[in-house]
């Protein structure tokens, strides 16, 4: 929730997200949280070092912590409503992408859907991680599947070889 009011307080203060100053930030929050959280949050989604005058925001972490704030109470939504509700969270300048929402949501019903489905909910034994996945999901491309196998690959194993499985057992 606190890099969800970083993100609020941004747009609130129309800062770039590119300049972000860092001691106005936490003064303005510092209500809200303690200023070891604010830190904290600020640097899981920025580029910059938090004893700068400034910080950097990382339109990827920004984007994928939104997306996780929006889709995690619902668990779906329209994809046109997810799309607008994302687009106006997130602050001027940044861009949203699909790329984004790899290893946090799934497209279903030809994209007509966006649902979470968080990599980091999944079980780390391969077999129940693959059961988790097609039970999600019936059909997946080798690019959506990736995000939520690459930790099961070791540098021996092929991404073909694993999409090629995958494909025999749907």
């Amino acid at each position: 929730k606190c890099i969800i009011q970083i993100i609020s307080l941004i747009n609130e203060k129309q800062w770039h997200f590119t300049k972000i100053p860092v001691k106005s930030l936490v003064a303005t929050l510092v209500e809200l949280f303690p200023s070891f959280v604010i830190y904290y949050s600020l640097s899981l989604c920025s580029a910059s070092d938090n004893k700068q005058e400034f910080s950097k925001l990382l339109e990827a972490n920004v984007a994928k912590f939104a997306a996780i704030y929006i889709l995690h109470e619902p668990g779906s939504m329209m994809a046109d409503d997810f799309y607008f509700t994302w687009n106006s969270l997130l602050p001027t300048g940044m861009r949203m992408t699909s790329e984004y929402l790899k290893g946090v949501a799934i497209e279903k019903d030809n994209g007509k859907i966006i649902t979470y489905f968080s990599k980091s909910k999944l079980s780390l034994d391969p077999i129940l991680r693959f059961n988790q996945i097609f039970e999600a999901k019936e059909k997946w491309t080798r690019l959506e599947i990736e995000p939520y196998i690459m930790d099961l690959i070791d540098k021996d194993t092929s991404v073909n070889l694993l999409a090629k499985f995958c494909n025999k057992l749907t």
